[in-house]
């Protein structure tokens, strides 16, 4: 009886020894193709969040004061034109991209390009079959924004770290709030990131924070663009 313990005993050592050395090929290809896509759809989930949260805190300012006015930003995807986005592999240009959609597509200067509904700049230069659009990662980039339930008024101004600024010091603004577009030649209420870190120095009347942005925009290969 002790000799068939042995052999099974063998047997599983056997078996363990064989998984460990097969890790990389088995596990590998397993991590390759499972992990990675689940790890992509966490980082859309965290995007998709974002985006509704700063949604409900614009639609709490607005019954807050205009008694459940309708909304102005619709999410209807007939108003949008999608878009496939150049690569210019091996040089990163954060501060603006060029799409593949243009004149010909019905394209035109000033429209709001999103992904998955967070805002990531406006079309600068349109040609017949293509696009260049500005990010909020240019320095040169500023957008009237509204912040939170309230509905707080400040500016976004871009950069590597793009930034909120002109933040009224006794609106006591955190870490979090929803930041959303107030301008009048974008989508009013499109949702543009989150307060973060904050800037601000003594004696300011103003404070600043940095702004909390999801997507990795290097990562971003279809863009969308709200039709004027």
């Amino acid at each position: 009886m002790r000799s068939y313990q042995y052999i099974f005993l063998i047997l599983i050592f056997l078996i363990i020894g064989s998984l460990n050395f097969y890790e990389v090929p088995v596990l590998g290809f397993w991590r390759m193709y499972f992990v990675n896509d689940n790890v992509s759809e966490l980082e859309k989930l965290k995007i998709e969040n974002q985006s509704l949260r700063i949604t409900l805190e614009k639609y709490f300012a607005w019954n807050d004061q205009f008694n459940n006015i309708a909304p102005i930003f619709s999410s209807n995807t007939e108003a949008l034109i999608y878009a496939p986005v150049f690569a210019r592999y091996p040089f990163s240009f954060k501060d603006e991209i060029i799409i593949g959609k243009g004149s010909n597509d019905g394209v035109s200067v000033n429209m709001a390009v999103v992904t998955q509904g967070v805002l990531i700049g406006r079309v600068k230069i349109v040609k017949e079959k293509y696009s260049l659009v500005q990010t909020v990662f240019d320095s040169k980039f500023e957008l009237p924004v509204r912040l939170g339930s309230k509905g707080t008024p400040a500016l976004l101004i871009g950069g590597f770290v793009p930034k909120i600024t002109l933040i009224p010091r006794t609106e006591h603004i955190t870490r979090g709030t929803a930041v959303y577009g107030a301008s009048l030649d974008l989508p009013y209420g499109i949702p543009i990131g989150e307060i973060g870190t904050p800037l601000n120095k003594e004696g300011e009347i103003w404070e600043e924070a940095e702004l909390q942005i999801l997507y990795k925009l290097d990562s971003v290969q279809i863009m969308a663009l709200y039709k004027n």
